[in-house]
């Protein structure tokens, strides 16, 4: 199941629209009533005890074990600055990263120390993240556009802790919300 969705300014408004109305189009929600050919079902690795057995006293927790559901994240921007201008919380268990996704890109969550609890890869490859060419014209190439314009739904656990999200390409910052400028967010009257 993709963590990211690469669309277009227009489409990404019309999704993250219907999907804060509805609550029925996010990428692996697999509730009822949802047909969508997106959707994919549960994976089979998933984790089905909330709690993980035996888990040492010291060490930290897996997020999914921890999390409250997901939150669906619209982030917005290019390759110098990504900020987070929509957010839905789902009850459906987070699926975790991909098997195999890497990137220079993510979201990293932190508690109120600045620990990570969590790091979430963005995949950006469908658009282009060379600095350099901000302000360039759309690049079209048979069926494939490339725009420095970004658009993307990302998946992310709701953790309890959660105080900060910070969206990184490798250690530089390109935007960050606080736990309480995301709930702004969450409550915001669609």
């Amino acid at each position: 199941m993709p963590t990211t969705i690469p669309v277009g300014f227009a489409a990404l408004t019309a999704v993250a629209a219907f999907s804060l109305a509805s609550g029925s189009f996010v990428p692996g929600n697999t509730t009822a009533g949802n047909t969508s050919p997106y959707s994919t079902p549960p994976s089979a690795t998933a984790p089905q005890d909330p709690q993980p057995k035996n888990q040492p006293q010291n060490q930290p927790q897996e997020p999914r074990a921890t999390a409250r559901g997901h939150l669906v994240l619209v982030i917005e921007g290019d390759v110098t600055q990504l900020r987070i201008t929509h957010a839905v919380q789902k009850p459906d268990r987070w699926a975790g990263v991909p098997k195999g996704l890497t990137s220079e890109f993510a979201l990293v969550v932190q508690d109120q120390k600045g620990k990570e609890l969590v790091r979430v890869p963005i995949d950006l490859s469908a658009f282009e993240t060379d600095p350099a060419k901000i302000g360039t014209p759309v690049v079209v190439n048979g069926c494939e556009v490339r725009s420095t314009s970004i658009g993307v739904l990302l998946n992310v656990p709701s953790l309890p802790d959660a105080a900060r999200y910070v969206i990184v390409r490798d250690k530089a910052t390109l935007g960050s919300a606080t736990a309480a400028e995301l709930d702004a967010l969450l409550r915001r009257v669609r």
